[in-house]
């Protein structure tokens, strides 16, 4: 190839895959090179399959970008900044955010989903770079910038996957924390906890 041929090339011509991450606590512990490579082999095995989104430890603490019909179907902040007079912050946050942090074992196969990212992200490159982040929606509010980007390749006919092997160390300012809240809802998660042993939320994740 003539120099002033290979000068027009794109840098990324020969790569296959597009990582996204967070530059925070998710990588404070190296995720295992045999981890990563699992999930980027499942991912290339079949071409439908776009991308592959990290779980986390203790638990999955990125709601904001998930979409998913069960787990969360739409932007958990909206129904926190719109609450009712008589509902309080902490409230509503419990309830959107917090109650949807799940534990996912790592042994689970991966959870199909229309959009989420969890601080790891591995994308088929081709349509990565035919989606576009935007962080505000049609009113101009503020929403997860992941959404529209994974959307639009799920439009185009790509899968997305949080992959429960690929894990990431959640960071602590994402996650539920007792000093944040009075006494009764530190006993109201004390009870979630329970049911959550007892009936594994991540159960109807992965049911048929």
């Amino acid at each position: 190839m003539p120099p002033s041929t290979r000068s027009r090339v794109p840098v990324w011509a020969d790569h296959d895959h597009l990582v996204i991450a967070d530059l925070d606590d998710v990588l404070v512990h190296p995720v295992p090179a045999g981890d990563f490579e699992r999930a980027a082999s499942w991912l290339d095995a079949d071409p439908s399959r776009a991308g592959v989104l990290a779980n986390a430890r203790p638990r999955y603490y990125d709601i904001w970008a998930l979409r998913h019909a069960r787990w969360c179907p739409d932007d958990c902040w909206q129904p926190i900044w719109n609450r009712g007079p008589g509902e309080s912050f902490a409230a509503a946050k419990f309830r959107e955010v917090f109650a949807r942090q799940i534990a996912i074992p790592p042994t689970l196969p991966p959870i199909a989903v229309r959009s989420a990212f969890g601080g790891l992200g591995v994308y088929r490159l081709r349509p990565a770079l035919a989606a576009r982040y935007r962080g505000l929606d049609a009113q101009g509010r503020e929403v997860s910038e992941h959404v529209a980007f994974n959307v639009a390749i799920g439009e185009a006919g790509g899968s997305l996957h949080v992959f429960p092997a690929l894990c990431v160390q959640a960071p602590r300012q994402h996650l539920y924390s007792a000093a944040e809240f009075a006494w009764s809802w530190r006993l109201a998660m004390l009870a979630r906890c329970a049911i959550e042993a007892a009936r594994p939320p991540w159960r109807r994740l992965v049911a048929p």
